[in-house]
């Protein structure tokens, strides 16, 4: 298998995890208070825009020729770190 293929098959794999992850959050958010609960919403939001940026690089990466596949591996990547943090954050304000 080529290093590139590897690497889309990876990126699908973490965006699969993120839409469980955020599926489980979800569905926890259902039993928490007002306040929480407007807290969460503004993560969510910050959530959903990560996704999508992630969904668009991980897009144009399966289709990028060699050329533009590092650059775009490289803002995948920093997609990914968004993801993550907004994950974190949306997830800490459901154990509070």
């Amino acid at each position: 298998m080529s290093e590139h293929i590897d690497y889309v098959s990876t990126m699908d794999l973490h965006l699969k995890n993120w839409d469980a992850e955020f599926a489980a959050l979800s569905a926890q958010a259902d039993s928490i208070g007002a306040e929480a609960r407007a807290a969460y919403a503004e993560r969510v939001t910050s959530l959903r825009e990560n996704r999508d940026v992630a969904q668009r690089h991980y897009e144009a990466i399966r289709m990028a020729d060699d050329t533009a596949r590092a650059e775009l591996q490289m803002e995948m990547d920093v997609a990914l770190v968004g993801m993550r943090a907004a994950m974190h954050s949306a997830s800490a304000v459901l154990r509070k």
